[in-house]
């Protein structure tokens, strides 16, 4: 079905749009065709790991482009036994297994680690200034799109967000496992909008997490030190992932091109340190 775009373009260009929509079913270039399915393991007897990852497609020569690129799936692949492990500490307090949520929290604390760990290489390999000038334009979304032919959209114009790590599931899913709540503000309407860019199985995980237990009152209902530092691991890692991602917002972005959005559009500057504050107010105290 050909579609013409309006806008930004000077005059409209036709492209098809069946076949390059992601799962999300929106045609632009998500999370998930940027990263989830556009890496190959160079030996694929070998796990995935950055030594073993490479690129499928590119907009750029620079290399710098790969190393994003298989960086957040190696963040992916790090974040697999959190993920995993989210639903299984949920099961765990509706069958008030201590013992197994005990299990699950270090797996989720050990795995968030990891995850922060291959955060920090990022910029061993991606440069500043190649990152925010060469390739990162490529990401951006698009507003007020006409679809022309599109009859279900009835000529409405079309605003769509660009790839961004804000179409993950790895934060959204640990954030409910564990109980962490975030205010209401434009960041969270804004991540909120960016799970309509997620593959379908990803949205109906974080929501099912959503409605999950309460973790927090489990583990301080039961009196157990082993068990509340374990949960306080958790969010004290998740701080820290927090704490490293502003700072390469800031440092890729910011610093670079004096933006105030980040790659997807989310406006970063006023809510990430908000959210990185709500993360460090859930632990749980000693006293409760």
């Amino acid at each position: 079905m050909p579609s013409v775009f309006h806008r930004p373009f000077s005059r409209p260009v036709r492209f098809e749009t069946p076949d390059t929509s992601s799962e999300s079913g929106k045609p632009i270039l998500s999370y998930d065709l940027l990263c989830l399915h556009n890496f190959q393991r160079k030996d694929p007897d070998e796990d995935i790991s950055l030594d073993n990852l490479d690129l499928i497609q590119s907009f750029t020569h620079y290399d710098d482009e790969r190393w994003f690129v298989i960086i957040h799936v190696a963040i992916e692949a790090a974040a697999g036994p959190a993920v995993n492990a989210c639903p299984v500490a949920q099961q765990a307090v509706i069958d008030d297994e201590p013992e197994l949520l005990q299990e699950t929290l270090d797996t989720i604390a050990r795995s968030i680690i990891d995850v922060t760990d291959i955060m920090e290489q990022m910029t061993e390999g991606n440069d500043t200034s190649v990152f925010a000038n060469e390739y990162r334009p490529y990401y951006d979304g698009f507003d007020e799109i006409y679809f022309e032919g599109v009859d279900e959209l009835e000529g409405t114009p079309q605003t769509l967000r660009g790839g961004s790590g804000a179409q993950s599931s790895i934060l959204p899913s640990i954030d409910a496992t564990l109980g962490i709540k975030h205010d209401a503000t434009e960041m969270t309407e804004k991540l909120g909008d960016m799970r309509s860019y997620m593959p379908p199985l990803h949205r109906s995980t974080i929501e099912t997490l959503d409605s999950g237990p309460d973790i927090v009152e489990y583990v301080t209902e039961q009196d157990r030190d082993d068990l509340w530092e374990t949960y306080n691991r958790c969010v004290s890692n998740l701080e820290e992932f927090r704490d490293v991602h502003f700072g390469q917002v800031i440092q890729y972005i910011r610093e670079e091109t004096g933006d105030t959005e980040g790659t997807g559009g989310t406006d970063y500057m006023s809510y990430l340190r908000k959210m990185e504050e709500e993360t460090r107010e859930s632990r749980v105290s000693e006293n409760l």
